[in-house]
């Protein structure tokens, strides 16, 4: 430090011999002779002492506020031959840290002096704790200047300047970034919300590690599984700023994917020079992001690079769609995957919107559903899928998984059909069989069967030689000749009237169609 005097002669004489004996750090006394020298010497070194006489000669008070203003930890004491309430009133405008009446003693300067300085401690003590308070909140103030940027929700440029001032970053933010964790949804899954939290504190920690090696970046949460970086991008060409924020966004990538085993992808907005747009940037680099639904995941992708999606509504034909619903209602599933291979292939090539794919995907998988009850299957069974499916569409990032997911559905509902017609036709099956069982000794007919349990003969037929393995009137004559073969044995009945019980009116007809079966006549079989 040093002590610059200002006063006359005997005044600046006598101070400099006791300045020189102080028990209180002096420094180096300077005299200076007009005060439109302070500036030049303050500069020099960091808490100086002014010591200023307030004679017949007039005080630039400007001055000595600008002063104080640019350097207040320059100690400041008034030296005055008058007790004027002007001049006192003077002092405290300008934050003088001390008044002294002249003649003054030597004992009564230093007194002066050891006041001075002990508001010097006292200032820089409390300096301190601010600063440290000011260092504890900068981060708060950071992610709220972040907030505020990428929301719009700062206009004027004294504000903006203000919070950045508080901030403490080197330079104003000019570009945008959002990085997202891959499949979080899929990774996170059954997993409690304090988990969940746990990983996205583990990427944000890692992130805003990344960003302290970014020229002003800083990085903050905006979704469950999204954060924003803003940071400010040096170049000197404008086509170096997509290399360059390609560039810093791997680097960011790189560190959180090192430091926390966690895929993540990083979408890109535009440079821009005035921070008051810095939220177009933030929504392009939301935009960017989107693409990854068809770049896949843990990738880079800069706004400046991706097309803008298609606006076009129409996304399945009815045509496709009833082909898809006819073959799944018919249990056809490899005729259902094919056209849901062109259905797809058509579809993810047309540089539509994410969010319309998704939403006409569940608007197919509602009808797919519908299809396979039409086609036999439990509609409670089908109720438990639909929500199944609809929490696994919800979570699909990428338009891999989006393919993957509806061969699935199709080839499950598919099977189900042909799993629930089985079933289905088995319990058509069992009700034919009884009704035989009950009416075989009557002259019934496959017409009767059939129209018992409310179809047609020819697929009653169908179904019946599936699930039993023989034709209709094979397994009524065996009912009929096994039935037979236990009256003969039991029984004194004749074979007409045996033949009559087991509904056969024909004696003859009857004999020649027990020896097919069983190999001799039924009155050699007695």
């Amino acid at each position: 430090m040093n002590t610059l005097v200002l006063a006359t002669a005997v005044t600046t004489e006598t101070l400099a011999g006791w300045l020189a004996e102080a028990p209180v750090p002096a420094g180096r006394i300077e005299v200076i002779e007009r005060e439109t020298e302070i500036p030049g010497r303050l500069d020099r070194v960091e808490g100086s002492l002014l010591v200023i006489e307030a004679g017949d000669t007039p005080v630039n008070w400007e001055l000595l506020a600008q002063v104080k203003q640019v350097s207040p930890e320059t100690g400041l004491l008034v030296l005055t031959h008058r007790r004027d309430f002007v001049l006192a009133c003077r002092c405290l405008e300008v934050m003088a840290d001390g008044l002294l009446l002249l003649p003054a003693s030597r004992e009564e300067f230093l007194a002066a002096l050891r006041e001075l300085n002990q508001r010097r401690v006292h200032r820089s003590q409390r300096e301190k704790v601010l600063r440290q308070e000011l260092d504890r909140l900068k981060p708060f103030v950071k992610t709220q200047l972040l907030y505020n940027l990428i929301y719009g929700n700062l206009k004027h440029m004294k504000e903006i300047w203000e919070i950045h001032r508080l901030s403490g970053l080197e330079q104003l933010p000019n570009c945008a970034m959002v990085m997202n964790i891959d499949n979080f949804a899929a990774i996170t899954a059954n997993r409690s919300p304090r988990l969940k939290h746990e990983l996205r504190q583990k990427v944000l920690e890692a992130l805003q590690e990344a960003t302290n090696l970014l020229t002003s970046g800083i990085a903050a949460t905006v979704g469950e599984d999204s954060f924003a970086v803003l940071c400010h991008l040096e170049y000197e060409e404008d086509r170096q700023v997509v290399e360059e924020s390609v560039r810093v966004a791997r680097l960011v990538k790189q560190v959180v994917e090192e430091r926390t085993s966690t895929s993540v992808s990083v979408g890109i907005g535009r440079y821009y020079g005035d921070i008051r747009n810095i939220n177009v940037s933030f929504l392009e680099a939301m935009g960017a992001l989107r693409h990854k639904f068809f770049t896949g995941a843990s990738k880079v992708i800069h706004i400046h690079e991706v097309e803008p999606f298609s606006q076009d509504a129409a996304l399945f034909s009815p045509e496709a769609e009833a082909q898809l619903t006819a073959r799944v209602r018919l249990g056809d599933e490899k005729g259902a995957l094919e056209v849901l291979g062109e259905i797809m292939e058509s579809t993810l090539t047309r540089g539509l919107r994410p969010e319309m794919i998704k939403g006409r995907t569940l608007e197919l998988v509602v009808l797919l559903l519908r299809a396979a009850m039409e086609g036999g299957v439990d509609s409670e069974h089908l109720l438990s899928k639909s929500s199944t499916y609809l929490e696994k569409l919800m979570s699909i990032e990428l338009a891999s998984e989006l393919q993957e997911f509806m061969l699935k559905v199709v080839g499950e509902l598919t099977r189900e059909v042909v799993s629930g017609q089985h079933y289905g036709h088995q319990k058509l099956v069992h009700r034919a069989v009884r009704f035989i069982k009950e009416h075989y000794t009557e002259p019934i007919t496959l017409e009767d069967v059939a129209g018992s349990i409310g179809l047609s003969a020819c697929y009653f037929s169908h179904i019946f030689k599936k699930e039993m393995g023989c034709p209709f009137i094979e397994y009524l004559t065996r009912i009929r000749i096994d039935e037979a073969q236990m009256l003969l044995r039991n029984t004194n009945l004749n074979v007409a009237e045996t033949a009559r019980r087991v509904g056969y009116h024909d004696p003859n007809y009857f004999s020649r169609v027990f020896k097919n079966m069983v190999g001799v006549p039924p009155s050699r079989f007695r």
